[in-house]
């Protein structure tokens, strides 16, 4: 999981070099235009960042980790998925509106545990010297900028990857509304991966789609919020 968090930062470094959209990363991997990904395109597309050293065999067995159903190809939404940095609050902090420590108005507090996505790589605010980086907390959508690191031995954000075990059975749903067909009955203890959080039925309830990791895998919707510590989800590192 280290090797995969160092690929999408590689694959990240890569697109702002080129200076490629997101669409126009996911594109360069597609060789064929096919919508999938194969296993030498994804080892050259990892060997060709220059600023990331992984063997032939490294990268082969990523591949074989990110393809769940053993396809021999990764979707572009696996992809999409592979190429975005998540964090997990390790203490308590201040998500604010600015960059800038001393100019930046609170938005919230962050409650430990909860899930942010990175929006922007993280930048150093020049006044007070602290790496920070722009995020959205996906327990209510909420965008601001937060504190990584503090100047001595405090750390408030760690990366981590975007699964998460349910602490109770529950029902996958395979469309967004709560009452849609069933897609598939989980467990307690099942390790779900998070695909999109950005869902809502139509009375404005949020939903989740999700990817099981059993084989074979399945996709559907979950409630949310998913960053509430006190909610169906428990965050999990892999």
């Amino acid at each position: 999981d280290i090797l995969r968090s160092k690929v999408a930062r590689a694959l990240k470094a890569r697109a702002a070099a080129e200076k490629w959209s997101k669409e126009e990363l996911l594109k360069s991997l597609d060789k064929d235009e096919d919508g999938s990904v194969s296993a030498s395109d994804f080892t050259a597309a990892c060997q060709a960042c220059t600023d990331l050293e992984i063997t032939t065999e490294s990268a082969e067995q990523l591949f074989k980790h990110l393809d769940y159903d053993s396809e021999g190809k990764l979707s572009a939404e696996t992809l999409e998925t592979l190429t975005k940095t998540y964090y997990r609050v390790a203490a308590e902090s201040i998500l604010t509106a600015e960059l800038s420590v001393a100019e930046a108005g609170g938005i919230r507090r962050l409650e430990i545990s909860e899930l942010l996505e990175e929006l922007e790589p993280p930048a150093t605010d020049e006044a007070s010297g602290l790496k920070r980086v722009k995020a959205i907390a996906l327990r209510d959508g909420s965008t601001g900028w937060v504190t990584i690191a503090g100047n001595e031995t405090a750390i408030f954000l760690e990366e981590t990857l975007p699964f998460v075990t349910l602490v109770a059975p529950w029902q996958l749903t395979k469309e967004v509304g709560a009452m849609s067909e069933l897609a598939k009955d989980l467990p307690a203890g099942e390790v779900v991966e998070i695909l999109d959080y950005t869902a809502k039925e139509e009375n404005g309830q949020s939903r989740i789609r999700v990817r099981t990791t059993t084989t074979p895998s399945v996709i559907g919707y979950l409630p949310g919020p998913v960053c509430d510590p006190a909610s169906l989800l428990r965050y999990m590192m892999r």
